[in-house]
């Protein structure tokens, strides 16, 4: 995990709201483990863009993808913690 990962994991493990939803901190970076509890919130990395201004980098360019896993069929009482906690991590 590099920096910016690391960022965005503390940043969303710290928040109470968030993690009372998950029932802790299951938040991962990329994939969940084989076996893990639901819910849980994953977060990857979609786009990566160097920037240039003659000739040199100026700066990199991250778009990463936040997403609520859960486990039940659409319309269920997940679907509706799911969204709970895709709301509370655009609020994070």
């Amino acid at each position: 995990m590099n920096a910016l990962e690391a960022a965005i994991y503390a940043k969303l493990a710290s928040d109470s709201t968030l993690t009372g939803y998950l029932g802790g901190t299951a938040i991962y970076n990329g994939a969940a483990p084989q076996g893990a509890n639901y819910p849980y919130v994953i977060f990857s990395t979609t786009s990566e863009v160097d920037r240039y201004t003659l000739a040199s980098e100026v700066a990199q360019e991250f778009i990463y993808t936040v997403k609520a896993v859960t486990k039940s069929p659409g319309g269920s009482p997940s679907r509706k913690i799911a969204s709970q906690i895709d709301e509370r991590c655009k609020t994070v």
